[in-house]
């Protein structure tokens, strides 16, 4: 795992190499052990190395093809290496390092932009091409590895993170309030925004060809949900656990020590069964708690451990994160508000201690429908076939009798027409965001971007799924994974230089799911069911089947209580948030939390997030 970096000058102006060197200065947590750059005229590329596999010298980066003229600067792992490695050699090409980015600069001398389609992994990465003059940019499949990039009329740069473009000038770091307005409906930005105007996500499964005459964003996949196979229940069981056992498998190779992240969930668990199974020695696994019993899980964990063998370590997060939360906040470089931050930031930490590797369970509930939301897919299909004027009678009478618990909060965004389902997180919806907003950031949102995204997304839903709950799924898969639990865990891993895993993202276990009849997934409203059979061969149902809660913080809890200096400084004292922010209705929602526990813990850790990061990185 590593961080990288470019600029490309269209115009011909040469680029400076200490240009590259600053913004590998950036990167340098993502890759301690190295770095490297090269810079020829008006291209430069840089590198900061993590070294997993082939820790010798000859596998630094950037990578060169035989000729010095394709050079490669690449984040992540291709799993399939050795596989094309053999396939290169059989057509002539000769390596000097044992390195998987060797493969890859072979792989497009031979196959150009097609090489992609036979990489399986999770990579960003950037090839020149000295013959063609021209910059190739890639993302994997599902989004595991961030690139961002800012594009102006004579150059494009580009990066693992946001923070280091930052030491770039002339870039328009001007805040975009409608990717802002987005931030507060989801707690993310969906790609290919960001905070700034000039910045912007490259989407997963798609690549760019730049040179002085073009730019060309491309997508090379996608994910179908359409085409079923004629296949039986137990074969589909015995076939997903083959291939389960086998992805797991390509990702325990390393070179360094290696390890798992185990919540005691029914996807983490899996892994660390395979796992255990697959190694000749005990695997070591990392859990992490809380002391508030609503939110720990270390028990569970506990009991997979013991079942699996494992070296076990715990770690007991409490609300005592004052001052590191603006470290956190500010290693995002922009504004992220996932609650999971929290105690990802702290068990990567602790699992750094003893490997450099882990695999998670990460992607296990989008390849088998995991969230409450699909379970209510027949529900909100009955609801739509409703006339309009009798849906909305109804969802005003669920909101009267149900405002302000979340728990229905989450099913009244079932209860509206399709595109709400997309909004499935959105914690400043309807009034909250009306009164929240004065009229002059209102008048920023005018181009109706969100309206934009949420068309779009449902004229494709259609093309990829049939059924209701698979559409859901699948925008779940273009947006949430990608936007925010990938970026949640990868830069929560990477401040600590640990390269986490996850063997549920495999993109040809995602297809082969993809095609299994959605009621071996979803079974009477019973999520996971196909997993979960996997699951009662080898672990108690106390395990499986127990109620999902979430990687999460207390957050309603904690706002009140010790989180609440916080608050004061950063959302109430916030002379940032007075030129866009209604602040007395913002003193309100805060004094109606205190007053009443909680019920607003949501919206305030949201905008606490916004608040540091305003403060902090301005």
């Amino acid at each position: 795992m590593c961080g990288i970096a470019g600029v490309f000058h269209f115009d011909g102006k040469k680029v400076r190499p200490d240009s590259i060197e600053k913004m590998c200065q950036k990167l340098v947590h993502r890759g301690p052990d190295d770095s490297g750059i090269f810079v020829d005229g008006k291209i430069g590329l840089g590198h900061r190395r993590l070294s997993i596999i082939d820790l010798s010298p000859k596998a630094r980066q950037p990578i060169f093809n035989e000729g010095g003229k394709v050079i490669l600067v690449f984040n992540g792992e291709v799993y399939n290496f050795r596989e094309l490695r053999e396939l290169l050699m059989r057509n002539g090409h000769a390596f000097y390092s044992r390195t998987d980015s060797e493969v890859l600069v072979h792989m497009y001398e031979d196959y150009g932009v097609g090489s992609l389609q036979y990489l399986e992994g999770m990579f960003a990465f950037a090839i020149w091409d000295a013959k063609k003059q021209q910059l190739f940019l890639a993302r994997d499949r599902l989004g595991e590895k961030p690139l961002y990039y800012a594009l102006s009329k004579d150059r494009i740069v580009f990066a693992s993170e946001i923070n280091a473009l930052k030491v770039i000038p002339d870039i328009d770091f001007s805040i975009d309030f409608e990717a802002l307005d987005l931030y507060l409906e989801y707690q993310y930005i969906p790609s290919p925004w960001t905070i700034y105007k000039g910045i912007r996500k490259l989407n997963p499964g798609h690549y760019i060809l730049v040179d002085s005459q073009r730019f060309d964003e491309k997508r090379y996949w996608d994910i179908n949900y359409c085409k079923k196979l004629n296949i039986s229940f137990p074969e589909a069981i015995e076939e997903a656990e083959e291939k389960i056992c086998e992805v797991v498998k390509k990702r325990m190779l390393s070179d360094v020590p290696l390890g798992a992240l185990l919540s005691g969930g029914v996807d983490s668990s899996l892994v660390v069964y395979f796992m255990a199974r697959l190694s000749d020695h005990p695997v070591k696994t990392f859990s992490v708690g809380f002391r508030e019993e609503d939110f720990n899980e270390l028990p569970y964990a506990r009991k997979v451990s013991q079942i699996c063998s494992t070296e076990h370590y715990e770690l007991i997060v409490t609300s005592d994160i004052q001052d590191d939360l603006p470290k956190i906040v500010l290693q995002y470089g922009e504004p992220f508000a996932d609650k999971s931050m929290i105690p990802t930031y702290y068990i990567c930490q602790k699992a750094r201690q003893y490997v450099s590797v882990a695999l998670s369970g990460d992607g296990g509930d989008e390849l088998c429908l995991g969230y409450d939301k699909y379970r209510l897919g027949k529900v909100i299909r009955t609801y739509m076939e409703l006339p309009v004027k009798l849906r909305k009678k109804i969802f005003s009478l669920v909101n009267f009798f149900l405002d302000g618990w979340r728990l229905n909060q989450r099913i009244l965004r079932g209860l509206v027409p399709e595109y709400k389902v997309l909004s499935y997180d959105d914690f400043w919806w309807g009034q909250f965001k009306e009164k929240l907003y004065r009229q002059e950031f209102k008048k920023n949102l005018e181009s109706g971007l969100r309206e934009k995204r949420i068309r779009n997304f449902i004229s494709n839903m259609g093309i990829y799924a049939s059924e209701f709950e698979e559409r859901l799924l699948w925008a779940d898969i273009q947006s949430y994974l990608p936007d925010d639990l990938l970026v949640k865990m990868d830069i929560g891993s990477m401040a600590h230089s640990l390269e986490v895993r996850s063997p549920f993202l495999d993109h040809k276990l995602i297809e082969f799911f993809a095609q299994i009849p959605l009621e071996y997934k979803l079974y009477r409203g019973e999520s996971k069911y196909l997993l979960k059979k996997i699951d009662e061969k080898y672990l108690p149902r106390e395990i499986i089947y127990r109620k999902k809660r979430g990687f999460a913080f207390p957050v309603n809890q904690w706002i009140v209580q010790d989180l609440f200096p916080l608050v004061e400084d950063y959302v109430l004292h916030n002379d940032g948030f007075r030129e866009w922010f209604d602040m007395p209705f913002v003193e309100e929602l805060v004094k109606a939390n205190r007053a009443n526990g909680g019920p607003h813990g949501f919206r305030l850790w949201n905008l606490l997030v916004l608040g540091i990061w305003l403060c902090e990185s301005h």
